[in-house]
């Protein structure tokens, strides 16, 4: 994979509360906002990926392809793939409608880390 991981574990916050019963999905809060890798980065893209640069995230329509992704705004070509700790609730947030935006925080050799959090209306 593109990313290198040397950042350390994940920092940002996903708060869930849910209620004990057989059967119950967990309610989502989907005001989340977590720091991640980006991963599997495109090559030809990698010199416009700066600190401060913002992402599209969106999820794949491909079979077989990591269902999170994420594509350079105002280039709208893939970017890289996420894998955040959270990426359960970011699947059923985007599902019922929300959108979120990455942010690159941090450039260091082959690895980046971003910020994905919803995207204010």
């Amino acid at each position: 994979m593109g990313g290198s991981g040397t950042y350390g574990s994940s920092s940002g916050s996903s708060s869930s509360s849910g209620g004990a019963g057989g059967g119950r999905s967990k309610k989502v809060n989907c005001n989340i906002s977590e720091d991640t890798d980006l991963y599997n980065i495109t090559p030809e893209l990698r010199s416009k990926l700066l600190v401060g640069t913002k992402l599209e995230v969106h999820v794949s329509s491909d079979v077989g392809v990591h269902p999170l992704m994420v594509n350079l705004i105002g280039v709208g070509k893939y970017a890289g793939l996420v894998v955040p700790d959270s990426l359960e609730d970011f699947l059923k947030c985007i599902e019922k409608g929300n959108v979120y935006e990455a942010v690159i925080i941090a450039v260091a050799g082959n690895g980046i880390r971003i910020t994905i959090s919803r995207k204010k209306k």
